[in-house]
């Protein structure tokens, strides 16, 4: 079983401009501060059920799917995990191409 830690680990601590896919972290205060407050295997919006979700560090991921922007919340971090970092935690292949509109640049 490869966990979440394991599929990011050559992603640790690069630079939000690491890739050019990368999704900054966060910057509005409010949304920081919700990000912190949120625990690993929690929600960041409460009723939400698979969007904006904390990922577990030593659990596989979520199925990747749309949700309004908020896919993964980054397990220890203020911030989505880039396209490469989402596909490295759902266990897809780095040439694997997510279809349709990117709207959660």
């Amino acid at each position: 079983m490869k966990t979440v830690r394991d599929a990011l680990r050559d992603l640790e601590g690069k630079p939000p401009d690491y890739l050019p896919t990368t999704s900054s972290p966060a910057t509005a205060p409010a949304f920081v501060k919700r990000l912190h407050a949120t625990a690993p295997g929690e929600n960041v919006y409460e009723g939400y059920t698979d969007g904006w979700w904390r990922l577990l560090p030593d659990k596989p991921a979520r199925t990747v799917k749309e949700n309004h922007g908020g896919v993964f919340v980054h397990y220890s971090e203020e911030s989505r995990p880039h396209a490469k970092g989402t596909r490295a935690a759902a266990g897809l292949p780095d040439d694997y191409v997510f279809e349709g509109r990117r709207a959660w640049s």
